[in-house]
């Protein structure tokens, strides 16, 4: 039996946050990505459609969706690695 496909909540605040992020050209490349990414699973894209779009794998998309639900904007954000 499949699992059922994942949905997150997000908000039209919050949306809108993810839309200056998308277009800022100060945004760092990555966070753009993750921005994109949430953005069009609110329109109803799949983690299948979004992970063919943007050629990333179906973990890396749910980890990008897992890390807005823990942290919200900020999960997004690029941490440096110690």
């Amino acid at each position: 039996m499949a699992r059922p496909a994942r949905r997150i909540d997000i908000s039209e605040d919050a949306d809108e946050l993810l839309r200056e992020l998308e277009t800022s050209p100060s945004t760092h490349p990555k966070v753009r990505l993750r921005a994109s990414i949430l953005r069009l699973h609110r329109q109803g894209w799949s983690i299948p459609q979004l992970s063919t779009h943007f050629g990333r794998n179906h973990q890396a998309i749910h980890h990008d969706f897992t890390r807005f639900e823990e942290r919200g904007i900020p999960g997004l954000l690029i941490t440096a690695k110690v």
